[in-house]
């Protein structure tokens, strides 16, 4: 299991910069199939993702690590515990660029 501080994300075609504090990228590449999840906190509008989870829509991520790393992604939003939080779980593969 790898986890993996998050320094931006981004959404969609036009690369819209979703704000949070802190963010983590956990991949589990321990069994056959490699399982990877994200935690957002402290972001600053959870709208977008309350509307996904309630419509069951997928959001595609372009995703980037406190080292510079770029990591490209489909997901489904999974929980929003409270007004700061969102746990996404992923759908499909998670592309390393």
């Amino acid at each position: 299991m790898k986890n993996v501080a998050l320094k931006k994300v981004s959404y969609n075609e036009n690369q819209n910069e979703i704000e949070f504090s802190k963010g983590l990228l956990l991949i589990d590449d321990v069994g056959p199939l490699v399982n990877w999840t994200i935690s957002l906190n402290k972001v600053q509008d959870v709208s977008l993702f309350t509307d996904l989870k309630k419509e069951e829509k997928h959001l595609h991520l372009h995703i980037v690590d406190a080292a510079g790393e770029r990591y490209e992604g489909t997901v489904a939003v999974d929980l929003v515990p409270d007004q700061r939080t969102v746990l996404m779980v992923a759908r499909g593969e998670l592309k390393q660029l």
